[in-house]
């Protein structure tokens, strides 16, 4: 089981940072709930048309790790993975090496995964930020601010 989470996690950032939208679409079930901060989907269609807005003038890179996972029962568990994104300008053609000028920042995926017909699948992913770099593109819009103590 572990395994078969890990690899649904990498799948996810593969997909995710080479726009794969219908392959990491596939790995959600059909009513699932994806909380990107900031953009909240749920659903295929509503993930579909999130992701479809996704800058590609931008690269981005996620690496996952610390995966902890709690089963629920045999066909329900809940998991924290730790992933560091990464995001660059790419130039004028559209094409890497994207200028890359921060540290990026360290999310908190906070899933719900459960078994189905065709392998575990994303019920629930629900990013937090933990640690963010001064210039991530969530904070450059000025719509969210991480809360002062």
């Amino acid at each position: 089981m572990e395994a078969d989470l890990i690899r649904l996690s990498h799948d996810f950032a593969y997909y995710m940072d080479y726009r794969k939208y219908e392959k990491l679409i596939g790995l959600f079930t059909s009513d699932a709930l994806f909380d990107r901060i900031m953009h909240v989907h749920r659903g295929h269609d509503e993930i579909r048309a999130g992701l479809n807005e996704r800058s590609t003038a931008i690269m981005t890179r996620h690496i996952s790790t610390n995966f902890h996972f709690e089963p629920i029962s045999e066909t329900e568990v809940r998991g924290v993975v730790y992933n560091m994104s990464y995001f660059g300008q790419l130039n004028a053609e559209g094409e890497a090496p994207a200028i890359y000028s921060g540290p990026g920042m360290l999310l908190e995926f906070h899933d719900r995964y459960v078994r189905t017909m065709v392998g575990w699948r994303f019920a629930e992913r629900v990013a937090r930020a933990a640690l963010l770099d001064p210039h991530a593109p969530m904070l450059a819009g000025g719509h969210w601010r991480p809360e002062a103590d």
